[in-house]
């Protein structure tokens, strides 16, 4: 494989970012971490009531604030079973970090490594400006079947909707949609009884970045062919609301 720079962009101090961060580089030496900082708690809930409605982001918040940590706290023995399973480190590794992954300065330090790939692992929709500033493959990895599973929970809503064969991820190049890029790998993972909402994400993170490893050298020198996806039905999926996740959970089973 090329020995040219493999840029990773993530969010500073995300588990995940570090988790394949901590995969990659163990794997290609030649990685370069690039970090954004979190938007501003007060920016996400605005940007969200105005998308969404104030009702649905009250709910989502409070899923996130109730449910989550206590779904985690239960979960906790099954995350470390994956993590091992998987070789998901969130060991924090040194890296550029940077207030946004759109922003100019990160533009500019990116084209300074020149890289041969550049791999998302969790960062804000990147803009026109950055996409068009760079002719090298930028890479995807999606928790979710696309197109049927853009956004976020892919395997989660996926089971909701007892859909249990796209129940998986996807690696795909990244374009100016969300999540509509062009389709390199899909795979479905099977959760077992143990499985809910906190530990499909690491299920999914570890399958991911198997993924990537396989992918990588192909994509860098472009051997890669797109492939068609499970499926050709689109939705873009947000975060449960306490309300939805408690329906689904108590009536429909979907933990």
């Amino acid at each position: 494989m090329s020995t040219e720079t493999i840029v990773i962009l993530g969010t500073d101090y995300a588990e995940p970012t570090l988790a394949v961060c901590n995969y990659l580089v163990e794997r290609f030496p030649e990685c370069t971490i690039v970090y954004e900082q979190r938007e501003s708690r007060k920016d996400f809930l605005c940007r969200r009531i105005k998308k969404l409605g104030l009702l649905t982001v009250v709910g989502q918040v409070a899923f996130q604030t109730i449910a989550v940590p206590l779904l985690k706290k239960l979960s906790a023995r099954r995350i470390g079973q994956i993590r091992a399973e998987f070789g998901l480190r969130s060991t924090p590794m040194a890296g550029h970090v940077l207030s946004s992954v759109n922003s100019q300065q990160a533009i500019d330090l990116v084209k300074t490594l020149n890289p041969a790939c550049i791999v998302l692992a969790g960062t804000r929709i990147l803009s026109k400006e950055f996409l068009q500033s760079f002719h090298c493959p930028i890479i995807n990895i999606h928790a979710g079947i696309t197109p049927l599973y853009r956004g976020v929970h892919g395997a989660y809503w996926a089971i909701v909707e007892k859909r249990p064969e796209l129940c998986g991820v996807t690696v795909h190049r990244v374009d100016a949609g969300i999540d509509t890029g062009q389709v390199l790998a899909q795979e479905v993972l099977k959760p077992c009884p143990d499985d809910n909402f906190v530990t499909y994400p690491w299920l999914q993170l570890g399958l991911e970045v198997r993924l990537l490893e396989k992918l990588l050298p192909d994509v860098i020198e472009g051997r890669v062919t797109p492939m068609e996806p499970f499926t050709s039905e689109s939705k873009l999926r947000t975060h449960p609301t306490i309300w939805g996740y408690s329906w689904h959970r108590f009536v429909n089973g979907a933990k």
